[in-house]
């Protein structure tokens, strides 16, 4: 899965996730790192992931997580097909 959001490309593979600067083109030094140490909350692989406003929808198996950029954790959790109505 992945994501832009600010001039950067989050990639989620597993449980890790890389950062790739879109302006040097290159990935950030210190990478991959654990999701959880970047996203709180989202102890669980990424099946897919989206930019809302100011959060990122993560989506594993039946769940989805919105994590609040701004407040720098999950604000909810529900079952993906809710999302969806």
């Amino acid at each position: 899965a992945a994501v832009y959001y600010r001039r950067k490309t989050y990639f989620f593979i597993n449980d890790q996730i890389w950062r790739y600067d879109n302006q040097r083109q290159s990935m950030e030094p210190g990478y991959p790192k654990a999701i959880a140490s970047i996203f709180p909350g989202i102890e669980t692989r990424v099946d897919a992931v989206f930019q809302q406003d100011h959060v990122f929808l993560f989506f594993s198996g039946p769940r989805y997580y919105a994590f609040n950029l701004d407040a720098h954790r999950v604000i909810r959790v529900d079952r993906s097909q809710r999302w969806l109505n």
